[in-house]
């Protein structure tokens, strides 16, 4: 049996991650509420992502874990190698691990995302690099 620190948590107890300025990141709020650090978890990691409008992430991989995003809010272009694909809200979308894949916000207001790393305890551990565009 797995054990636990605490087994709900808000928003509001998690301070956004240091995503910093470039890339995109300008202004985007990213919290890690089920993740090693916060409840305990030794398998997986649970996040909550604001993107305003016009913010992006660059074309970046996770080498050690999937990536699977389900949308709150907003519409934004996911792109999964060369392939782009309109989320809105309602949509999921798995980036399989190791696949090169991208982000930008397109509409009016914020495209707010939950996303999980199957594979990973938090950010750090899914092992994110930024990598080229073809």
């Amino acid at each position: 049996m797995r054990n636990f620190k605490k087994y709900l948590i808000s928003t509001d107890e998690v301070e956004p991650l240091n995503v910093g300025e470039e890339e995109g990141f300008r202004g985007v709020d990213s919290r890690l509420l089920i993740c090693d650090e916060t409840v305990g978890d030794t398998t997986s990691c649970l996040f909550r992502a604001v993107f305003p409008p016009g913010a992006y992430h660059a074309n970046h991989i996770h080498n050690n874990s999937d990536e699977i995003l389900f949308c709150l809010s907003g519409e934004a272009i996911q792109a999964i190698e060369d392939i782009e694909y309109k989320m809105k809200p309602g949509d999921a979308m798995i980036i399989p691990k190791g696949k090169p894949h991208w982000m930008k916000n397109i509409g009016d207001e914020p495209f707010i995302v939950i996303g999980i790393y199957p594979n990973a305890v938090n950010f750090n551990d899914s092992d994110q690099h930024l990598v080229e565009c073809k």
